[in-house]
């Protein structure tokens, strides 16, 4: 009946998104969030999460089916109050006749990122725990840089910066995260799209449907690649600290969609790579397949524990939020990590990091009524930023496009100051990049200037 329950609401929304004539918005982009985020519910279970190999399932309980119902049928609603105030009527303006936009600004930053990455860490490395405990700073430069820069570059159609943005995207997948390319092709779509004006959306599928097969494809083929060449960019990088002469067992990092955990022989090398390349592939094919260890299974096992064990933990913790301010970290030392608040109870044997669930982690805090106030902010929010991005000046527009993404379709899977600092982030590097590109008008003349003479 659940089941059922949910199907319905998302039917039903999935009709109205794709049938009434509205511009394509953040809306949209937070319902399609909702259907892959809470896909198990469509479901009914999720794997356990544990040290060894298990088909242990975990039945959804009825709690869950309240926060996916809720949560996607309040994304309609409010989408419907949004066109009856007619305010789903305008359109994204793209015009760009005025600027050349801040591309040029994003690839240096995302190339200097990208350098400092490769001279500070092991970032070219099949072992994902390693390459997750050598990203930080430089790397998130590079990502945020790199995401600005294709969206950029797509919207002011600067056809060179994004080919080099583009490369530079794939980079980042090849070393192992999905996420940013993923986030960016939204935001460009969202872009294109919005500045349509009114459409009805199911004429966007046959298109739509082509995009989403490709990216799906090329999500999928990167791995056979990364395990036949990263082996060989690792003299790009720093040397990781790599356990010598150990007879234990060394664990690979678990991509989000690994089934369970997977493990090497130390005499197979620093990689596992030993394994012939056509199997490892296989591997990778299978694992990625296997429908119910893709990302959404994992976040809600998470809330799925949670509601199951009544889990709750410390309200005072949401005041971590308070480290969006810039360099909070340096003052107060590193925030706990929500994950650290209920992983040990809730997985205990479970030896690798959990993808968040910011539902989860306002149900831990304050329960039911606290969902119910969480969801009434994330309506508020997406709606203020499609307002801006209806009447922001072009030059703000792959940011803010890029921030909207963020929040309306990755929420779902982040605690909430991750999802926070993502959005600060993109921000941030905007600002910047804005800033120099004012300074730079006004000293470039000077400069044209002092050459003629």
């Amino acid at each position: 009946m659940n089941i059922l329950a949910f199907a319905a609401a998302s039917v039903i929304g999935a009709a109205y998104f794709s049938f009434r004539r509205r511009t394509v918005d953040l809306f949209a982009v937070a319902y399609g969030g909702c259907i892959f985020y809470f896909l198990p519910l469509f479901v009914g279970s999720v794997p356990e999460r544990g040290e060894l190999p298990t088909d242990l399932m975990i039945s959804l309980p009825a709690g869950i089916y309240a926060v996916g119902i809720g949560v996607t049928a309040s994304i309609f609603v409010a989408a419907a109050l949004f066109d009856r105030l007619r305010l789903s009527t305008s359109k994204i303006d793209t015009s760009t006749t005025s600027s050349i936009g801040l591309s040029t600004w994003y690839l240096l930053f995302a190339l200097i990122g990208l350098f400092g990455s490769i001279r500070s860490g092991a970032i070219f490395n099949l072992d994902k725990l390693i390459v997750l405990d050598q990203v930080g700073y430089w790397f998130i430069l590079f990502e945020t840089g790199t995401a600005l820069a294709v969206a950029d570059a797509f919207l002011y159609r600067m056809r060179w910066h994004l080919v080099v943005s583009i490369i530079l995207l794939f980079v980042d997948v090849f070393i192992g995260f999905r996420t940013i390319t993923i986030m960016t092709v939204i935001a460009c779509v969202l872009l294109k799209l919005g500045s349509y004006g009114p459409l009805q959306l199911w004429r966007k599928t046959p298109i739509l449907g082509l995009g989403v097969a490709v990216l799906f494809l090329a999500m999928v083929a990167v791995n056979p690649f990364r395990y036949a060449w990263l082996p060989h960019l690792e003299i790009f990088s720093e040397p990781a600290q790599i356990p010598k002469n150990s007879n234990a067992e060394l664990p690979l990092a678990p991509r989000i969609n690994d089934a369970r955990p997977a493990t090497r022989r130390p005499d197979e090398g620093r990689h596992g790579i030993s394994e012939p390349l056509a199997d490892r592939t296989a591997t990778v094919f299978t694992r990625f397949l296997d429908f119910q260890n893709i990302e959404p299974f994992v976040t809600q096992a998470i809330l799925a524990k949670m509601i199951l064990h009544e889990f709750s933990c410390s309200p005072r913790n949401i005041l971590n939020i308070a480290y969006i301010v810039p360099f909070a970290g340096l003052i107060f030392g590193a925030p706990e990590k929500f994950e650290s608040e209920f992983k040990p109870a809730l997985f205990p044997n479970y030896k690798y990091g959990l993808a968040g669930n910011i539902w989860a982690e306002t149900f831990c805090r304050f329960g039911y009524l606290g969902i119910v106030s969480a969801v009434i902010i994330f309506i508020l929010s997406i709606a203020v930023m499609q307002i801006l991005l209806f009447r922001a000046f072009p030059i703000a527009l792959p940011a803010l496009a890029l921030s909207g993404v963020f929040l309306a379709f990755y929420v779902h899977r982040n605690d909430l100051l991750f999802e926070l600092l993502l959005i600060r982030r993109v921000l941030l590097v905007f600002g910047v990049a804005w800033l120099l590109e004012v300074v730079w008008s006004k000293i470039a003349p000077r400069l044209d200037r002092r050459v003629v003479r």
